[in-house]
């Protein structure tokens, strides 16, 4: 069992214990052949490397990270607005966060979620 890690609807005013309290995610793009997702996910280097699972499609990703605060994450995007190269997409773990890296096919002003 996974919990899907998302923001709150927008019309939620408080904040709870919900799985968007436990991080933070921004995108950007760090070069012409590069998006980048930072996912601020507290303490997530000390976790086994092994927890951590990515899989990257042409057109979407999802990250699952097992045992972290004593609950499974998925981490997805179901539909991206380009087409990805999955050889080329990685996540990089740092203490406390994740750099989700996805290299684009080819170069076009990328659309991002927010």
């Amino acid at each position: 069992f996974f919990q899907r890690i998302r923001r709150p609807p927008r019309s939620t005013q408080s904040r709870s214990s919900a799985a968007s309290d436990v991080y933070k995610r921004q995108f950007y793009e760090s070069d012409e052949w590069t998006v980048k997702v930072l996912l601020e996910l507290k303490g997530i280097g000390s976790i086994p490397k092994e927890n951590i699972q990515s899989r990257f499609f042409d057109k979407s990703f999802e990250i699952k990270i097992h045992d972290y605060q004593g609950k499974n994450w998925l981490f997805a995007v179901p539909q991206l607005h380009y087409k990805a190269n999955p050889d080329g997409s990685k996540v990089l773990i740092k203490p406390d966060k994740l750099i989700i890296s996805l290299k684009t096919v080819s170069y076009t002003h990328l659309t991002l979620p927010t």
